[in-house]
């Protein structure tokens, strides 16, 4: 082996069961909007996928 290799093999229990529950969806955004939101969310260090999931359902709990 690699001295300079280092071997992982851990995998996290619960980041198994959260991406069961996922579903991977691609919408159809305005490229201006999208660059603008990369900068903001980079700026924060938050995944999109998160803004946008918490957004989401957000919006549906404020509708039922």
């Amino acid at each position: 082996m690699n001295a300079n290799v280092i071997p992982f093999h851990c995998e996290n229990t619960l980041n198994t069961e959260i991406k069961q529950h996922k579903k991977r969806v691609n919408y159809t955004i305005n490229k201006h909007t999208i660059d603008r939101f990369k900068v903001v969310a980079d700026k924060d260090i938050r995944k999109m996928s998160n803004i946008v999931e918490n957004l989401i359902r957000q919006y549906v709990e404020s509708r039922i």
